[in-house]
């Protein structure tokens, strides 16, 4: 296979995944992330217990990148959230030590710039990711509501905030 020309590095990726800090069904508030690639959705056993979660046994199957495949046995919880309107919205979610990496804080300089119509509502939570909603619950996941300038802002019914932003950009190369 030939190599394709070298371009100047343009640095490291920087993508804000969708996060949202959102109330919990108790009053709290925990850091959720929406994960369209998730088949599932989790919950870290930790804040499960702290938030005082129900569950129930169970096992659920795993496959992974290189085709692995698995079943282990866990615990299904039952994680309640609250949306911007009160309500609260029930989701089962299987619990795991750790979802992801800590999330970091972001500037949002530029999200704010380019939507200044929701400046007052985005934020870079930072921390450890209590709940990660998956595809089993795609009705709820945030919505694309804009694109702008290399950047999408995300909308749900739990909150604006989840803005998603890379330096990379696809280009069109001339040829057929």
């Amino acid at each position: 296979a030939a190599q394709y020309p070298k371009k100047r590095d343009p640095g490291p990726l920087k993508i804000q995944l969708q996060v949202q800090k959102v109330k919990s069904g108790k009053g709290g508030e925990c850091l959720v992330m929406w994960d369209s690639g998730a088949q599932v959705s989790l919950v870290t056993k930790d804040y499960a217990r702290k938030a005082g979660l129900q569950f129930r046994k169970t096992s659920m199957s795993i496959r992974g990148v290189g085709a692995r495949t698995g079943k282990r046995a866990t615990v299904q919880y039952r994680v309640l959230l609250r949306d911007k309107a009160g309500r609260l919205v029930e989701f089962l979610a299987y619990g795991i030590d750790k979802i992801t990496s800590d999330v970091k804080p972001i500037d949002l300089t530029k999200a704010r710039h380019v939507f200044p119509e929701k400046a007052d509502h985005l934020e870079s939570p930072v921390g450890a990711v209590d709940v990660l909603i998956g595809l089993d619950y795609l009705e709820v996941s945030p919505k694309e509501s804009k694109r702008e300038k290399g950047m999408v802002l995300y909308e749900s019914r739990f909150g604006t905030g989840a803005v998603s932003y890379t330096h990379l950009r696809a280009h069109e190369t001339g040829r057929n």
